[in-house]
């Protein structure tokens, strides 16, 4: 079904960008309608760099603490998807894309997102995974209770127990069958 819209909107994006550039053009001319189709790309990527880099820098503040990232996947994903279509020419896609580049849309477009997908959830159509070694959801320590994430590697005291290994042979074992023969020691059984 997912397939579906976005082929749809590959066919009919091209068209309605048309349109909508050629009725601008109308209305303010040529120039101005290339300005503001350049200034809207340029103001769109510096927003997608600023908030992208923003997102990163959350990200790895919260997995360094081992706390779960407070803008979730779907920011991120809807930062990325308003950077990428800040780089299709037109003005629908520059306004669509800004418009995910702003925290509070964005906020708004990832919320109706997570209920889509709560939705889809609860109908036992996707399922969630996860891959995580500390719990998801749950409070965890702050740095400075002593709490260290589980991939730290950290001093393990207590008793070590020293152990030597032995080879093992199969005919020590079952016997060659013939001769009774102990390969180690070269004995006769």
């Amino acid at each position: 079904m997912a397939v579906r819209w976005i082929l749809l909107a590959l066919i009919v994006t091209p068209f309605a960008e048309g349109l909508v550039l050629w009725q601008v053009g109308s209305w303010i001319g040529l120039g101005w309608t290339l300005l503001l189709l350049v200034a809207s790309g340029l103001i769109g990527a510096v927003m997608a760099r600023r908030e992208g880099l923003r997102v990163i820098g959350s990200y790895r503040d919260a997995l360094r603490t081992g706390r779960m990232p407070e803008e979730g996947i779907v920011d991120g994903l809807l930062v990325l998807v308003g950077g990428g279509l800040l780089a299709f020419p037109g003005l629908l896609t520059d306004v669509v894309g800004i418009a995910l580049l702003i925290p509070w849309t964005r906020r708004v477009a990832a919320e109706r997102i997570r209920q889509y997908l709560a939705r889809k959830v609860e109908e036992g159509l996707v399922k969630v995974t996860s891959f995580a070694s500390f719990p998801i959801g749950q409070p965890v320590q702050g740095e400075d209770d002593g709490w260290e994430p589980p991939f730290v590697e950290r001093e393990v005291r207590g008793e070590v127990i020293d152990t030597e290994g032995v080879e093992v042979h199969e005919t020590r074992l079952l016997g060659d069958g013939k001769s009774g023969r102990d390969p180690q020691s070269g004995d006769e059984g």
